[in-house]
């Protein structure tokens, strides 16, 4: 059940694959039963190696949803850890997205 007052509905989801990209991650939680309960991904590219920063945001559209996704092994589970985002709402991941948070690999 959901704590009393929770009102968070924006995850972060750590340790993913580095090959994962935002297409296969929105398959992924469409496969496990979130298909249309979110409105917002965002997955930090490295442009140098063309990789992910092994981290993602999901923006749920209710704080139920998050802690669903929190609870289930197609979010959390063997190496990947899901948790909620320090900042939240669709608006900050949208926002995270279109800034093209990307970094370069230093050498």
């Amino acid at each position: 059940a959901l704590p009393a007052g929770e009102w968070r509905t924006s995850v972060m989801l750590q340790n993913i694959p580095v090959g994962l990209f935002t297409d296969a991650l929105r398959e992924a939680l469409d496969a496990a039963g979130f298909r249309g309960r979110y409105d917002a991904i965002h997955v930090p590219m490295n442009r140098g190696a063309k990789l992910n920063m092994r981290f993602a945001f999901v923006n749920f559209l209710t704080p139920e949803d998050a802690l669903r996704c929190m609870r289930s092994p197609a979010c959390a589970g063997e190496a990947c850890v899901a948790e909620y985002a320090h900042r939240q709402g669709a608006a900050f991941v949208q926002a995270e997205a279109s800034k093209g948070r990307t970094r370069r690999r230093k050498t």
